[in-house]
Parts: C-alpha cells; sequence; structure tokens
C-alpha cells in the first residue's frame, strides 16, 4: 500500500485510529495502519526536537530546556522567526507511506473508516478526511 498524509496530519490520524473502538478484520487493519505511520511519526517527531534544539535556550547539557508542560523558550526573536518558518515547512512536508501488509489492507482501512460511525468533530474530523483521502488516492497494496 501507498499513501500521502500531509505531516501535520500523522499524528491526529494515529490518535484518531488509536482510540476507534473497533474488532475483528477492523481493528486488525487498523492496526497494521498505525504500525506503517509510526516509522514516520517517529521522524518527525525527531526532526522537530532536532529544531527545538537548534533554537531553543538550552541548559547545561546542551539540551533545550523544557518546562513540565512541554514548552521551552527560544533564545531570541530571530531564533522565533526561522523556528516558525522551519517548523511550519517540516509539518507541510508530505509522508511518503508505504508498506507490505497484506492483500486488501487499503481497502479494509478505507473500509472501516467509511463505516465507522462514531461522532468526530475538530481535529479528529479533519484527521478523519485527510486519512480517508490518502487512502482513496493511494495506490493499490502490494502482492
Amino acid at each position: 500500500m501507498r499513501i500521502c498524509l500531509a505531516n501535520h496530519y500523522l499524528q491526529p490520524a494515529t490518535n484518531l485510529l488509536d482510540g476507534m473502538k473497533l474488532a475483528g478484520a477492523a481493528s486488525r487493519a487498523r492496526t497494521r495502519l498505525i504500525r506503517l505511520l509510526a516509522p514516520h511519526l517517529e521522524a518527525l517527531q525527531e526532526a522537530e526536537y532536532a529544531l527545538v534544539t537548534e533554537h531553543a535556550i538550552s541548559g547545561e547539557d546542551s539540551k533545550p530546556v523544557i518546562a513540565d508542560d512541554g514548552s521551552f523558550t527560544l533564545k531570541d526573536a530571530e531564533h522565533a522567526t526561522t523556528y516558525l518558518a522551519e517548523r511550519d515547512a517540516l509539518f507541510a512536508e508530505v509522508a511518503h507511506i508505504e508498506g507490505g501488509t497484506y492483500e486488501g489492507h487499503r481497502q479494509a482501512c478505507i473500509d472501516l473508516l467509511t463505516n465507522y460511525d462514531g461522532q468526530l468533530s475538530g481535529t479528529d474530523a479533519d484527521a478523519y478526511d485527510a486519512l480517508l483521502t490518502a487512502l482513496e488516492e493511494g495506490e493499490p497494496d502490494d502482492k
């Protein structure tokens, strides 16, 4: 299966899929889709952390000082401008997600989303739309 999904949808799509109450084949399809998304999400998080490391105030250990709530302070206005521009560009990049799972996996994922009867709003609704569109426009499963 091959799909394209903007980086900024990776975390919301993973959260959406992870929170769905599914059984049987739909659950299996969901689990394997999450496994395909996971390395791309991890790479995105590493790239974002690298940006924070480059532009945030560092401690004595040369690592960025990150508060318990996840916030950090950028070094100065120039670093803030650069950080925001680079972060926006990173999140706008498109992840090319592919991998062989099983024949019919792409269609099973389309079906589980299409038939999902949970209510969605906000970020979940946006992630649902982006993920379903990516699957519908994606390439068929590898055989």
